[in-house]
């Protein structure tokens, strides 16, 4: 059997940044969210409904985000806890920056570029 380790980056953000920037739709999210932490789990293992209110929710902030940035994007996702990241659990990762843009400037003090390895 072979230890294998998956180099991975991205930017993030954080929810309390997504809640200063879209507070009703973050608002809403959280009210049909029990655990983001367990969203976003069920998310990397493909068990969430997107159907549900609570996917409904999740792609309302994201659109809402994307109106409000100028053009960032986010989606949650999770980072096991057995990787290197300094970040583990839900994570909010950002679209829309990796070429500065003039969305992605006008919120880089808020943004971090996130690296880690996965292994399995």
């Amino acid at each position: 059997m072979s230890y294998q380790g998956w180099a991975c980056s991205t930017w993030v953000t954080s929810w309390d940044f997504i809640k200063t920037i879209v507070p009703e739709e973050a608002s809403k999210f959280e009210k049909v969210c029990n655990d983001i932490d367990d969203a976003a789990y069920r998310i990397a293992v493909d068990d969430f409904d997107f159907e549900s209110d609570e996917g409904m929710a999740l792609v309302e902030l994201d659109e809402a985000f994307m109106r409000a940035t100028g053009g960032l994007d986010i989606n949650i996702g999770y980072i096991n806890e057995d990787s290197d990241s300094e970040e583990h659990g839900a994570v909010w990762f950002v679209g829309g920056v990796q070429e500065i843009t003039p969305a992605g400037k006008k919120y880089a003090k808020n943004l971090n570029y996130l690296r880690w390895v996965e292994y399995g």
